[in-house]
């Protein structure tokens, strides 16, 4: 739920009174003709991102496309249906493999001898069109073009 401030917009979550204390309610309700309508829960989509570096390494000489392993992106809450958007956020041209997906790798076109990294989040977004960022993925490749792939 959202509330105006003098300094914009702040995201609150509804609590209610009981005997006992403040208990967070999860969600607002409303009467209507039909008797109470659930608005909705207010609770804060989480997302994990595992592993939080993938690695991908080649040995042959000349410039290669290089994969690393794969990540996955882990709604923690929220409801199903989860659509996923990963994006780069900073650091050298490497790209999801599968950027709409839970499950991604990264990629990255290298010239021998080179490494390139790059960060790495996932957009999760829930049926009800609350989202969260995946902590930074690190994502490196290289092409060691003498035989000895070692990160």
């Amino acid at each position: 739920m959202m509330f105006r401030t003098a300094s914009g917009l702040v995201e609150v979550t509804p609590f209610l009174r009981t005997g006992s204390g403040l208990v967070e309610c999860g969600g607002m309700m409303f009467r209507a003709a039909s008797g109470l309508v659930n608005t909705g829960t207010a609770k804060r989509i989480t997302a994990s991102a595992n592993p939080v570096t993938a690695y991908g390494a080649a040995e042959n000489p000349g410039a290669q496309q290089v994969l690393t392993n794969s990540v996955e992106a882990k709604p923690l809450n929220g409801t199903a249906p989860f659509t996923y958007a990963w994006a780069r956020t900073n650091g050298d041209e490497l790209f999801a493999a599968s950027p709409t997906a839970a499950i991604t790798a990264f990629r990255g076109f290298v010239g021998s001898g080179q490494t390139k990294t790059a960060a790495f989040r996932c957009t999760i977004t829930d049926a009800s069109g609350r989202t969260a960022l995946t902590p930074e993925v690190e994502a490196t490749v290289a092409n060691y073009g003498n035989g000895n792939a070692q990160l």
